[in-house]
């Protein structure tokens, strides 16, 4: 099998060892290829802002072998995971040069005929999900008050019991939402599957060599982010050397050499607290029903944040308490709180996944020629530099790229850099050469 340019969607938050080991194993089986990342953006998708900058990350991807780093846009960031996949394919598609998009699965074994049994189910699985059937069937499980997720996989499970498996990880949600939105919008790419090593996605114990990135994310929050030798060598078994650099180089708070170096910004303590107070403002200022015409949200969780806005004088924790239940898990709330703060009409956070702009976050020597192999064949226009944007402004699109400039505002202000905005303009893509 020929490869012209392998595609993967990411959050990198941050890059550890198990990203590096996939990409290893991905050019083991298919020859030195180049790789292409769509990665989100200041926000992840389970709605909290991201550990690092987005420029950092995708230097730090680049810097472990990644070869050209795009963005994804919040519209899909911010999303469930459907949203999120088909953002991400969608982008990958219209790139024009990758033909195949890659995904990790857990728990599905590792040999060649575990994972070509592994990619016959999921493929069936989201052939099911986009029939009228397995929509009539999630239909019926959110009617009796199930979760989307929930009900996602109660679906699965009466259509294929033996598909459990796949309805244990993160990794392999995200593997059937890929497949379906390839599908569903008959995007020209093949998904192939690598199995995803070390801890789980939710493990929150820092076990060397491959730690999650939650559990990464959980240590420096929780006291490991003192930038002390006990941290960096802590750090040094997670994560490969560039990665953990550039982590380290942001808990000592190291200025960039320019202006438009990647910022390396990093507060790792609880964004919560931060979101409450803008969230407060943001309740002093709307009244119960315009909540309905800024989200994607429906109308009873919409009444149910605007209800309890009381506890927010005690703190996120208190106000997420009241507001959580089986249906509304708690990255629904958030995804739903911060898309209020963006002040996006509904009709934006509701719109289908579509590529608009490709956003370069960085690159290398090789990623230079897929830039340039871009631009001949993609399908959606390729920006390097915000100020281009405004040749665009009557773009169906642009409201995409300016609410992606809003998040990075949002981002900075949540992570603690109060005051700091306007990093669209002024920092650069990275280039690894």
């Amino acid at each position: 099998m020929t490869i012209h340019c392998a595609g993967l969607t990411a959050e990198y938050n941050p890059f550890h060892n198990g990203h590096a080991r996939q990409l290893a194993m991905l050019r083991e089986q298919y020859g030195d290829v180049p790789v292409t990342a769509v990665l989100s953006g200041s926000f992840i998708q389970h709605g909290e802002p991201a550990l690092l900058d987005k420029w950092t990350r995708a230097a730090a991807a680049v810097d472990c072998g990644v070869d050209l780093v795009l963005e994804l846009p919040v519209l899909h960031s911010l999303r469930s995971a459907d949203f999120f996949a088909a953002g991400g394919m969608a982008a990958l598609a219209a790139t024009g040069i990758t033909d195949y998009a890659f995904c990790g699965v857990e728990g599905l074994g590792r040999g060649d005929t575990d994972m070509e049994r592994a990619g016959r189910l999921i493929k069936d699985t989201a052939l099911f999900l986009r029939s009228p059937e397995g929509n009539e069937a999630l239909r019926r499980f959110l009617r009796e008050g199930e979760s989307y997720g929930t009900a996602w996989e109660k679906a699965v499970r009466a259509y294929r019991p033996e598909a459990a498996p796949l309805l244990k990880g993160s990794n392999n949600i995200l593997a059937l939402a890929y497949e379906k939105a390839i599908g569903q919008y008959g995007l020209p790419l093949t998904l192939h599957f690598l199995p995803r090593l070390g801890e789980g996605y939710t493990s929150t114990e820092l076990v060397p060599p491959c730690a999650s990135a939650s559990a990464i994310r959980r240590f420096l929050e929780s006291g490991g982010a003192t930038g002390s030798t006990a941290t960096e060598q802590a750090l040094a078994g997670v994560l490969p050397a560039p990665s953990a650099a550039r982590l380290t180089a942001a808990l000592h708070g190291d200025a960039p050499r320019r202006r438009s170096d990647a910022p390396e910004l990093m507060d790792t303590r609880p964004f919560g607290d931060r979101l409450a107070v803008l969230l407060a403002y943001f309740f002093a200022l709307h009244g119960a029903t315009d909540l309905y015409g800024l989200c994607n949200a429906d109308a009873g969780l919409c009444a149910r944040l605007y209800n309890a806005r009381g506890a927010l004088q005690d703190g996120w924790q208190a106000y997420l308490r009241a507001v959580v239940t089986k249906r509304y898990a708690a990255p629904v709330i958030h995804r739903v709180c911060l898309m209020l703060l963006f002040g996006l009409p509904r009709s934006f956070w509701t719109r289908e996944p579509r590529p608009g702009c490709l956003r370069v976050l960085a690159f290398n020597e090789r990623g230079r020629a897929l830039l340039k192999a871009m631009k001949q064949k993609a399908s959606a226009p390729v920006l390097t530099k915000a100020a281009d944007a405004a040749q665009y402004r009557d773009a169906d699109w642009y409201p995409e790229l300016l609410a992606d400039f809003r998040a990075t505002d949002l981002w900075c202000q949540l992570r603690g850099f109060t005051g700091v905005s306007g990093l669209d303009y002024t920092v650069s893509p990275y280039y690894g050469g």
